[in-house]
């Protein structure tokens, strides 16, 4: 998925990992007449007030959804269906195809095992030992470090 969302755009795969998109307005202190006052604040700004480049923001988010929802196989769909930004999207996407944490952690494990376990058996070909380790190497570069 994350190579047919970059060739759809190449941003769009740091916006789905920074979350949806809101703006923001920063409302300053103000005292009423009456005498209270009332702190600083900011609230979500109301989409009709959006500037051009918060409205491109807004559309690559939907964009994104969209392109996510096309990419995924009909069997995950109706478990990440009701999902409402991209962010919590791509977040139930991962926890549903990597598993648990403990599972990620077990399967972790197990490929350090195997790396540090490695060994050529007597009669193996160099090609066949490569291809072994090889397929090791690449099992623990898919968990971070």
């Amino acid at each position: 998925m994350i190579h047919f969302l970059d060739n759809k755009d190449e941003k769009l795969m740091q916006f789905i990992k920074n979350g949806p998109y809101i703006s923001y307005v920063d409302l300053p202190a103000q005292t009423t007449e009456e005498g209270i006052v009332v702190p600083a604040s900011r609230q979500k700004k109301d989409p009709q007030y959006y500037i051009d480049t918060e409205k491109q923001k807004v559309l690559i988010d939907k964009k994104a959804l969209t392109y996510m929802l096309i990419a995924i196989p009909n069997e995950l769909f109706n478990i990440i269906d009701s999902c409402r930004s991209r962010k919590e999207l791509w977040d139930e996407l991962e926890k549903e195809m990597l598993g648990s944490e403990k599972s990620v952690q077990t399967r972790m494990n197990q490929c350090i095992s195997s790396y540090e376990g490695f060994w050529t058996r007597e009669t193996e070909l160099v090609t066949l030992s490569y291809n072994r380790f090889n397929v090791i190497l690449n099992d623990l570069r898919r968990y971070p470090s």
